[in-house]
């Protein structure tokens, strides 16, 4: 959360605005929504992380890869993954990455 959201729910926290005391479950609900709101100002960066394939041959592993490189993932830090579809039998089934958002 950013210095200005956190300031801005601690401003209507003390005022009032969520009860007295506060109901937990409205303040977590709108900070997320702020939360959310100010990211979609922000421009998302995908990172990759892995092409990833069907394993047919393990009953409990359903797709696997390799990193390619070291990757530092923050808590909290969204990831996807992608359904990869190419006429290449050898390329991946998935793609996984992680999103971080730019100013």
């Amino acid at each position: 959360m950013t210095k200005n959201l956190e300031e801005e729910m601690n401003r209507r926290i003390e005022s009032g605005e969520f009860g007295n005391p506060p109901n937990i479950k409205l303040v977590t609900a709108v900070m997320q929504e702020m939360h959310e709101m100010e990211i979609g100002k922000n421009t998302p960066t995908y990172h990759n992380i892995s092409g990833l394939w069907a394993e047919h041959k393990s009953p409990k592993v359903a797709f696997s890869g390799r990193v390619q490189e070291d990757v530092h993932i923050p808590a909290g830090t969204k990831l996807l993954c992608f359904r990869r579809e190419s006429d290449n039998d050898r390329a991946p089934d998935l793609g996984l990455v992680y999103v971080t958002y730019d100013d």
